[in-house]
């Protein structure tokens, strides 16, 4: 198991959770993954790979522990999907997303440090997806016209 897994296996045991193979598994899927987020099926791909009788269900629920307990990030899409996003020492990531190919892209830039805030209110975190076409489509969408 690598260091950062075990880092989080701790984690979970400390509160209380049972380190399950599963569990395990899905912090690994994570980490094997050169993709920024993943939906949840691509997850139980990588999670079936190394436990093939696990359930779909298993790594839904799993994932929505992991996510309650601040260990991953759930991005709804809308249309009843969601991407997943294990959360490192960097701290938030915001994504370009490609509402025609689904290619997601990581930006720098964070609006959130720029905006100030009531002094009674403590923000604990925030997103920024930005929605629309990436090069490729739009350039694709104008070959059709």
């Amino acid at each position: 198991m690598d260091d950062r897994t075990c880092k989080i296996m701790n984690m979970l045991r400390q509160r209380g959770y049972r380190c399950t193979p599963q569990r395990e598994a899905i912090i690994r899927g994570f980490l094997k993954t050169e993709k920024p987020v993943l939906t949840a099926r691509e997850l139980y791909e990588k999670v079936i790979e190394s436990i093939p009788n696990t359930n779909f269900s298993t790594v839904y629920r799993n994932l929505e522990l992991l996510t309650d307990e601040g260990i991953i990030t759930k991005m709804d899409m809308g249309k009843d999907a969601a991407l997943y996003e294990l959360k490192d020492e960097k701290g938030h990531h915001h994504y370009l997303i490609c509402k025609n190919c689904g290619k997601i892209q990581e930006t720098d830039y964070c609006p959130f440090k720029d905006m100030e805030l009531n002094a009674d209110f403590l923000a604990i975190d925030h997103r920024f997806e930005v929605y629309g076409l990436c090069g490729a489509c739009v350039k694709n969408n104008e070959e059709k016209d």
